[in-house]
């Protein structure tokens, strides 16, 4: 258990391994606003959110997203996504958000970024493939058991209940909602029923909600970053996040 301090305390003591000035100086910066610096990742982290939110506004409307639109959200969000492993040097190990609970924000940092792979899968499975194949969800059923399985959790840490199994069993049923019904037509002919799984797409986890969670996850990563230097409290951070996930998989009920 860590020492007995003030949140302010606490908060500085638990974020460690913070990259030195010379570190940060080989780093090529475009501007700075206060302390913070932007440099090519922070650059695609603004023009990502932009892009998705603009899809998420024209497909909530019920307007087409653009094939340039929708290559241009794919292609920000997952380079921003992918640009931000540089950034796990920078991140804390670890921090107390209360007796119970001590996110990794390491491991949360990777889980950010999966969640961002995955959904990104579903939407260019959406947009551009849309074909009734079996490949794509034993695909996703891998990639999901691969990055977001719970084995080898701590589950005396309140985060693995928060966070960890919430989000695992939440893209588990929509993976498992991309599969087929099967039934044998005849002895040696098996047939695949897809309407579960258009009518899930269409009713349940549609474009808006995956362009809706794409959007939680940019802010949630770039609230974290702004909690890490020290411009918003983690706590108030950690519990926001809790509450956007909790929501979102509200729809999955």
């Amino acid at each position: 258990m860590p020492p007995r301090t003030t949140k302010d305390s606490q908060h500085f003591s638990n974020i460690k391994e913070v990259p030195s000035q010379e570190s940060l100086t080989k780093k090529f910066i475009y501007f700075r606003v206060g302390s913070l610096r932007f440099g090519h990742h922070g650059i695609f982290g603004i023009l990502s959110l932009f892009i998705v939110s603009f899809s998420f506004w024209k497909s909530f409307r019920g307007n087409v997203v653009p094939v340039w639109l929708a290559c241009l959200c794919v292609i920000s969000s997952l380079t921003t996504s992918i640009g931000s492993l540089d950034l796990l040097p920078q991140v804390p190990s670890s921090s107390h958000i209360t007796s119970w609970i001590f996110p990794p924000h390491r491991e949360a940092f990777r889980r950010t970024i999966a969640i961002t792979g995955y959904i990104n899968f579903r939407l260019v499975h959406s947009w551009i493939l849309n074909k009734e194949s079996i490949l794509f969800p034993c695909l996703l059923l891998v990639y999901t058991i691969y990055f977001f399985s719970p084995l080898g959790s701590n589950f005396s840490n309140g985060n693995t209940w928060v966070f960890v199994l919430p989000i695992f069993f939440g893209l588990m049923v929509d993976c498992c909602n991309q599969f087929p019904i099967f039934r044998m037509k005849t002895i040696s002919v098996l047939d695949s029923d897809w309407s579960r799984v258009h009518e899930w797409n269409a009713t349940k986890i549609n474009e808006s909600y995956l362009l809706l969670t794409l959007l939680c996850t940019l802010q949630i990563a770039f609230m974290f970053t702004f909690a890490f230097r020290g411009k918003m409290s983690i706590q108030n951070c950690y519990w926001i996040a809790a509450l956007q996930v909790g929501i979102l998989l509200f729809r999955l009920a």
